[in-house]
């Protein structure tokens, strides 16, 4: 029976450091908290990770602009396709134009 009662002080030691080490824990995070709100430490939080971001973008970008170019142009050439198009169409004869001479076989 000595030998049980012997580990259950060893056991409620253990404890009892293991919770002070949680509380000294807490205390730490409260002093923390109270130099910095946790509204500042999502705001620098969020700032840090899009300066990070935003510099492998930059680095990305320098390593493929070919590719960067060729977007860019896709992109611009989508935006401009009903202008472009309608611009297009007007320098193709059709059929209404009298100086084309359409091929009767070709309608069949």
């Amino acid at each position: 029976m000595k030998r049980l009662a012997d580990q259950l002080d060893r056991d409620r030691a253990l404890r009892d450091d293991a919770w002070g080490v949680v509380m000294d824990d807490v205390t730490l995070m409260r002093a923390d908290l109270d130099q910095r709100s946790l509204g500042r430490r999502i705001k620098d939080r969020v700032s840090t990770t899009s300066k990070g971001l935003a510099g492998d973008a930059v680095k990305a970008a320098g390593d493929h602009r070919a590719l960067l170019g060729a977007s860019a142009l896709g992109l611009a050439l989508w935006l401009g396709r009903r202008p472009l198009l309608k611009t297009l169409g007007g320098l193709l004869p059709t059929r209404d134009d009298p100086d084309v001479a359409i091929d009767e076989s070709e309608q069949e």
